[in-house]
């Protein structure tokens, strides 16, 4: 007589449950994994956002206003040349005027300056510093979970905390090892994540029941599924804590600077086209810097310098300049200024208070619009929500609006494909208030975001040379396209891969290039995508992104699996 015959009716009652309430656990741990991810994708944009500030805008801001005054004294000096005629003179003393006496950049530029100069001495990193003031404007978007909540969550924390003490440890290397583990314990708790805890908990703490032991009895299954209706609870609540978290971050001025960014870029009034201006002015103020000090040496007026004098270049760049961007909103943005956030919003988007079609409307194009990507394809009759209102670049009031299911379906072949190659939104299009009337909508949101996932992704592998893996990646991300692509994957990789297999590494953290692997499943999925749970040399417990692994045997299922995620990784937004 079999195991499973032999075991009494309410043994296999629990067996059922504790499998039940297994597989439930794994789908809502997969639905927080997934929110997690969204929420610090979120997080990594915004201070991409400070970075580029940073980097790309204030440094080179600063090197101008060095190349500024350099400029000023340059010129006062050639002024006193002999070879320098009465005209030639007045014009470099207009230059030195200019030069010393006004900041380019306002007043917001130098009160940064200012800062900077009080704050930076010895090893201080001036940088990090404002840069750590931005990302810890995210904690007042954390919701906290209820008091009694916090208590069951603290039970969790001190039972891992007394048990992977260092104080504890037997030996040196056991001692390092619950130093790493507390440092998970102590993060998890300081940001109330009661997932981590609980897969700390489960992996040090509980075994893995083996429902075909002759041990398995009615109370210790009962045990377990007391255990895992607690962790359902608790990972039911940190879903909804998550979502509220995304929800309000989205709501906030930091939310929307995202979106204006992303705005601003497509019409050429982002950052990015900003900072090139500023590397203009910036090659332009070192040519004439080297064209004084050139007349210096020469003692009196050089060519190239004359070029520079006479030309209009200066002001041509000045005006540019001038009408590019406000650049005191940089410099408070950068530091961290709330009120800069605000200030984004109308300087980039220039939102509408009261804007006929609210955000969230349902309209159709009412007149014949083209496409900006394909202008055969008359927008006439497409429908869609409003996203945005804002003022366009006349002061009228324009709309972006996002196309619903039945308009993305419909769309041209050639259009999609156009936009993509663009590295644009097919789904979205500008429109003025006239263009649009109100109706009735079509569909849910859901029904658009569907719709788009399945034109993107019928459309974003066809330049694929490798045909096959074009229609691996369109049928694994288009499994169940109401799930994002991560989740896809999860998905997918369940049920191609199987573990243990040996990997080598493509690069990236940890091992060197080449070393070999054994991968033993998906640890967590982050920023970097899947990271699967690894042991090389001998040591377990090291986690490696999916995408810097290939797997060793290149006829394995393996092999092919992990070449498609590492393409799909490369054109993703991790």
């Amino acid at each position: 007589m079999s195991q499973k015959l032999a075991k009494s009716p309410e043994l296999l009652r629990k067996e059922a449950e504790a499998k039940d309430l297994e597989a439930q656990l794994k789908k809502k741990q997969t639905t927080l994994k997934s929110l997690k991810t969204r929420l610090q994708n979120i997080k990594t944009d915004v201070e991409e956002i400070g970075r580029r500030v940073h980097t790309n805008m204030l440094n080179k801001m600063e090197a101008v206003e060095e190349l500024r005054m350099e400029i000023a004294a340059l010129a006062r000096q050639l002024k006193l040349s002999k070879g320098v005629n009465k005209l030639d003179k007045e014009q470099l003393q207009m230059l030195a005027d200019e030069m010393a006496n006004s900041g380019m950049f306002g007043g917001g530029f130098e009160e940064y300056k200012a800062q900077k100069q009080q704050r930076e001495s010895g090893n201080f990193d001036f940088d990090e510093f404002e840069r750590a003031r931005l990302r810890n404007m995210f904690a007042e978007f954390e919701v906290k979970p209820p008091e009694k909540e916090q208590k069951e969550i603290r039970k969790v924390f001190l039972k891992l905390s007394q048990r992977f003490h260092p104080d504890l440890a037997k030996n040196e290397k056991e001692a390092q090892e619950f130093h790493l583990l507390m440092q998970q314990i102590n993060e998890a708790n300081q940001h109330n994540d009661i997932q981590a805890l609980l897969e700390l908990e489960s992996l040090y703490l509980h075994e893995t029941l083996d429902f075909e032991a002759k041990a398995v009895t009615v109370d210790s299954l009962q045990q377990v599924i007391d255990r895992l209706k607690r962790d359902i609870q608790f990972i039911e609540k940190q879903v909804d804590r998550t979502s509220e978290e995304i929800k309000q971050l989205r709501k906030s001025d930091l939310g929307k600077l995202l979106t204006s960014v992303n705005k601003a870029d497509r019409k050429g009034q982002g950052l990015d086209d900003a900072t090139a201006q500023v590397e203009e002015m910036l090659k332009m103020f070192t040519q004439l810097r080297d064209g004084l000090a050139e007349s210096i040496q020469l003692g009196k007026i050089s060519p190239k310098l004359m070029d520079l004098l006479m030309g209009e270049e200066l002001e041509e760049e000045e005006e540019d300049f001038e009408d590019m961007d406000p650049f005191t909103l940089l410099t408070k943005l950068a530091r961290g200024d709330e009120d800069a956030f605000s200030f984004f919003n109308a300087a980039f988007d220039n939102q509408v208070e009261d804007p006929v079609f609210p955000v969230g409307t349902t309209v159709r194009v009412a007149k014949s619009v083209w496409s900006p990507f394909d202008k055969k394809t008359n927008m006439q009759g497409w429908q869609g929500r409003v996203v945005s209102a804002y003022y366009d670049d006349e002061g009228e009031e324009a709309y972006a609006v996002s196309f619903d299911s039945q308009t993305v379906a419909q769309m041209p072949e050639k259009l999609v494909d156009k936009a993509l190659k663009m590295d644009d939104d097919f789904q979205e299009a500008d429109f003025s208030e006239d263009q649009l009337a109100i109706c009735l909508p079509r569909d849910t949101e859901q029904d658009a975001l569907v719709a788009y996932r399945i034109r993107y992704h019928g459309s974003v592998w066809k330049s694929l040379p490798d045909k096959a893996m074009a229609a691996r990646l369109q049928a694994i991300l288009l499994a169940d396209p109401n799930l994002i692509d991560h989740e896809n994957w999860t998905n997918y990789l369940t049920q191609h891969l199987h573990f243990p297999f040996e990997a080598r590494v493509r690069g990236g953290k940890g091992n060197k290039k080449g070393d070999t692997i054994q991968v033993f499943g998906i640890n967590s999925v982050n920023e970097q995508g899947h990271v699967m749970a690894t042991k090389a040399n001998g040591k377990k417990g090291q986690s490696y992104p999916l995408a810097h692994l290939q797997a060793a045997d290149e006829n394995s299922k393996e092999y092919e699996v992990l070449e498609d995620y590492l393409v799909w990784a490369s054109d993703s937004f991790w």
